[in-house]
């Protein structure tokens, strides 16, 4: 599950901090963003913006502001979120790696709020150096307008200052904050919480990175965590969030079973779990424990290990959720020997204008060999 993100950090620094002006700016706050590529599909298709090449192309259209919150150099690799509260004006919401969260002004670029919650983990702990100096908050955060309420994950240590670091001394920390003032709600460490498919395991949150953004579905907030660089025993996670309240509501791993071992990231290169209202769509990367051959298998009887496979979870009839249908590429060996993960992209729905009489809904999901998938 390698990858490589210097170009990429540079590039989402930048723009973290850009907005353009043009012809529908007055109607921007119209449109706000609250999640990973702005809508549960993942397609990150929003008409309303009227934008053409004309309109891009002409001299009123173009930057309006720049800033560096905070250090020089701090990264940003969340995507930034817009919000419009109610009877206000929209600020655009950033978080870093530094585990600094900022509320700007979106029409001026002025800080409105700032909130550090805890010392970030150190690279070097992870023996890894896709995401330098530091590890805070990676995964999109999700943002419940109704609720009030802007949700991340920030990685730290267990003292909350970094004085005492180290692999084991890591901590993966739920935050729940108000958007506008960030005044925090609750905060929830998962630390040794047990998968609901597989009681030998234990969350570790030093071994994992959280880079999916965060969806809601059915007022629970989910994310995926994947490895840093494939080091350590780590094992991709599924955990869901109460919206209210912060607590664990339920956790599930891709390596289960009688051969489930380690691996099966679910990193997605920081793509939105994607969310059709009643289920959850991810994609895996390299894992060390499968069932499958190369012989075709019925997708909707998942086996319990299930690396570089495209995965529809739904909810049991407990309210767990479990693999409900899968697809993994016939020449998954392959792949994952090249580590050409498939788990490089997330699953993105096609709008409905891009379907037929037989096939209602288009999904589409990427991976490192650069082929594309494209599934029922």
């Amino acid at each position: 599950m390698r990858f490589s993100i210097r170009a990429l950090v540079t590039t989402v620094a930048s723009s973290a901090a850009l907005l353009t002006s043009g012809a529908q700016a007055q109607t921007y706050g119209n449109a706000d963003c609250l999640m990973e590529n702005c809508s549960p599909s993942q397609s990150g298709y929003l008409d309303g913006y009227n934008f053409d090449p004309a309109v891009v192309g002409s001299s009123s259209f173009g930057q309006l502001w720049t800033v560096n919150p905070g250090r020089t150099g701090q990264v940003f690799l969340a995507q930034p979120i817009t919000y419009t509260p109610p009877g206000g004006s929209q600020s655009v919401i950033v978080a870093s790696e530094d585990n600094n969260v900022y509320v700007l002004d979106a029409a001026t670029g002025g800080t409105r709020a700032t909130i550090r919650t805890q010392a970030p983990f150190l690279a070097t702990d992870t023996k890894c150096t896709d995401v330098v100096p530091s590890i805070g908050i990676t995964g999109t955060p999700y943002l419940d307008a109704d609720l009030q309420t802007l949700y991340f994950w920030s990685k730290g240590y267990v003292d909350g200052t970094g004085t005492t670091t180290g692999l084991d001394q890591g901590r993966y920390k739920f935050y729940g904050v108000d958007p506008v003032t960030l005044k925090t709600k609750f905060v929830t460490d998962p630390q040794g919480i047990i998968p609901n498919n597989r009681p030998d395991q234990r969350f570790e949150g030093g071994k994992v990175l959280q880079r999916t953004g965060l969806t809601e579905l059915n007022g629970v907030i989910w994310a995926g965590f994947g490895g840093h660089c494939d080091n350590f025993n780590y094992t991709g996670w599924m955990i869901g969030m109460d919206a209210k309240t912060g607590a664990v509501v339920d956790s599930w791993v891709p390596q289960a079973g009688p051969l489930g071992t380690t691996g099966s990231g679910i990193w997605m290169a920081g793509a939105g779990i994607s969310n059709d209202g009643n289920h959850l769509w991810v994609v895996t990367g390299n894992g060390f424990g499968e069932e499958l051959s190369s012989a075709p298998r019925i997708g909707r009887s998942p086996p319990g290990a299930l690396p570089m496979s495209v995965i529809k979870l739904g909810l049991n009839s407990n309210g767990t959720i479990a693999a409900q249908d899968f697809f993994t590429p016939s020449d998954f060996r392959a792949i994952d020997a090249a580590d050409q993960d498939f788990g490089s992209s997330g699953v993105c729905f096609l709008p409905s204008g891009f379907s037929t009489s037989s096939v209602k809904r288009i999904a589409i999901a990427n991976g490192k060999n650069s082929k594309a998938y494209i599934m029922n």
